[in-house]
């Protein structure tokens, strides 16, 4: 994500072999314990 620092949920998971799902919880698990920051709406997320 520090090179492509707005890929979505689909081409991460696409990327790294897991399900969408699977990216979901874990970014919010990062964004849980502030190792990573969601800046913008939920809707754009930018």
């Amino acid at each position: 994500m520090l090179n492509k620092p707005t890929i979505t949920i689909v081409e991460l998971s696409t990327e790294i072999g897991i399900s969408t799902t699977a990216v979901e919880n874990n970014i919010q698990k990062l964004i849980e314990k502030a190792i990573i920051d969601r800046t913008g709406s939920a809707k754009t997320g930018t």
